[in-house]
């Protein structure tokens, strides 16, 4: 490829890094590359991590040693994305074809060669992450997050494991262009957190060759829609918003009319930071009588979509088709919530399946529900019964 050309000694380098919201081995991926660009004459002092953290909180150092590994970190500058920088960091490039302000982290405008690195796995409104969603939203300014998280509302397309026709999608694709990332190395993983892929090169071409791997090893295919599913969020858990991918699965599967059970620790709440953790909490107590009556309401607020407006939206609209029980210790039992049941034990959400359910109704249990695709299959043998 032309970048590669650019590797030469001087050359300033951006490694835009996933952050700890991600599950990335990215130490075992840094160690040999920063090695790789020193042979070719790229010293340490000329690369930089830009910790592509979009809207989430700035990780801690003990975080960054245990991310990006202790040696890496003590060898070259770690910048953290701030996405309200606009007077120090970002640089404006316009708008995409859809009318999104393009702001972007100048580190990676002003490097020779740019660099993404993180896991291609499930989300829930770019179809997948990885690739081109390293730049939008992870280095991208709150306008352009803002802006592209709000697609869901008026744009049909953007679903989970689905990127052709997807808008959001599309979206971070032009902005990340617009940039000039140079390539991704995108990793897969198995439930085990064990690497079964690595793909290295052009953004979009790496990337879907990951998601071709991710489907063959994580993609689980049921044979109907079943009565029940439970699903565990973890280790995708920490707080509320992370619980919800795994709900988001079990509401693509469940039966409408049907019930799911989201085990999810969440030991951070409803958010990672205070401003988060609000917006959920508040999100959650009010009773909206329609998904677009909650837009509506969240439209004039400041930072409504960095607080994840859409993902509230998406699980408002599932529970027109299908109930949800979280099983939790970190959110509020006792509660009083309209759009959320929280209970302590899995026991105590499994009797309110008995009670709406007879005893042959048929669930699907899914482990590590943030981490697979599951599909509708004839044929499948996902199914499994409801022991007496």
């Amino acid at each position: 490829p032309g970048w590669t050309k650019r590797i030469k000694p001087g050359a300033r380098v951006c490694l835009v890094c996933d952050d700890y919201t991600r599950p990335t081995p990215s130490a075992r991926i840094l160690l040999p590359l920063l090695d790789a660009l020193n042979r070719k004459g790229i010293q340490d002092a000329d690369m930089c991590i830009l910790v592509a953290a979009g809207f989430h909180r700035e990780m801690t150092a003990e975080e960054l040693s245990g991310k990006y590994g202790p040696e890496i970190c003590r060898r070259i500058r770690i910048v953290h994305h701030k996405a309200e920088a606009y007077d120090t960091d970002l640089l404006h490039l316009g708008r995409t074809g859809m009318g999104i302000p393009i702001w972007v982290h100048r580190e990676v405008l002003e490097a020779d060669i740019s660099i993404g690195i993180g896991v291609v796995e499930i989300h829930p409104r770019a179809g997948f992450a990885g690739g081109c969603k390293i730049v939008s939203p992870g280095v991208a300014g709150k306008r352009t997050i803002d802006a592209t998280h709000a697609l869901p509302y008026t744009c049909p397309g953007v679903e989970i494991g689905k990127t052709e026709g997807n808008p959001f999608w599309q979206s971070c694709v032009e902005v990340a262009r617009k940039a000039g990332l140079d390539a991704v190395i995108n990793v897969v993983l198995n439930r085990r957190n064990q690497v079964i892929a690595l793909e290295v090169g052009e953004p979009v071409a790496a990337q879907q060759a990951a998601i071709d791997a991710f489907k063959r090893v994580n993609e689980l295919r049921f044979s109907t829609k079943p009565d029940l599913v439970i699903a565990s969020s973890y280790p995708k858990d920490q707080y509320f918003g992370q619980a919800m991918i795994a709900g988001y699965n079990a509401a693509r599967l469940v039966r409408p009319g049907g019930l799911r059970i989201i085990l999810g620790a969440c030991p951070e709440g409803f958010g990672d930071c205070a401003y988060e953790s609000d917006y959920y909490e508040r999100s959650m107590a009010a009773d909206w009588s329609l998904p677009q009556v909650f837009v509506e309401a969240m439209r004039g607020e400041e930072d409504a979509c960095s607080r994840n407006c859409c993902a509230v939206h998406r699980y408002l609209e599932d529970l027109k088709n299908s109930d949800c029980i979280f099983v939790s210790d970190g959110l509020p039992a006792d509660a009083d919530f309209p759009n959320l049941k929280v209970v302590r034990s899995l026991e105590e959400a499994i009797q309110e399946g008995r009670r709406r359910f007879s005893d042959q109704a048929t669930v699907a249990v899914i482990d590590k529900a943030g981490m697979v695709l599951p599909v509708v299959m004839p044929g499948a043998n996902e199914i499994l019964e409801i022991p007496s």
